[in-house]
């Protein structure tokens, strides 16, 4: 374990006691951290704080991560567990514990989601990365992977309002 700082890594020494909800396949169980380290059996797909639970971050080594966006791609994630996915990555590589490439490269995993959460999640998330890289040379590109990645939804939903719309 490690704190989480959004301006990024400093020292800090404290240790807490985190549960934490473990997912293995479609077994759950409740672990209490109480060391900076701890093993855990893995047996089949593994999540940690599932349906997050819990008020922490995940930070998956790049093995993990992959195995998480295969599960993604295979529809076996929750809306939560998507949720988490999204506010992990981007916290984390805004605070510099991971590279940014890996909130993009979870992106393309979510084009084909409807819920209004996760939508509304993932728009702040990339508002925040354009406004962080406004005056870059790369922002046309940033520009054009986020019509990219809006493309399908904005195809199903629609820019007009129309009249079978409840709101």
């Amino acid at each position: 374990q490690e704190r989480y700082f959004l301006s990024g890594r400093k020292k800090d020494s404290t240790i807490w006691h985190i549960p934490i909800a473990v997912q293995h396949g479609k077994e759950k169980e409740y672990v209490l951290m109480e060391k900076k380290e701890q093993q855990l059996q893995k047996k089949g797909l593994t999540m940690l704080n599932k349906d997050q639970v819990g008020l922490y971050r995940i930070q998956y080594d790049d093995r993990l991560f992959k195995e998480q966006l295969q599960a993604l791609q295979e529809k076996k994630l929750s809306i939560l567990d998507k949720l988490g996915m999204i506010g992990n990555s981007y916290a984390l590589a805004e605070a510099h514990y991971i590279e940014m490439t890996q909130f993009l490269e979870l992106l393309k995993y979510l084009r084909d989601e409807t819920n209004y959460n996760l939508w509304s999640d993932l728009a702040g998330s990339i508002g925040q990365l354009q406004m962080m890289f406004l005056d870059h040379p790369f922002v046309d590109d940033l520009d054009a992977l986020t019509c990219w990645v809006f493309e399908k939804i904005v195809k199903r939903m629609g820019w007009e309002e129309k009249k079978t719309d409840s709101h």
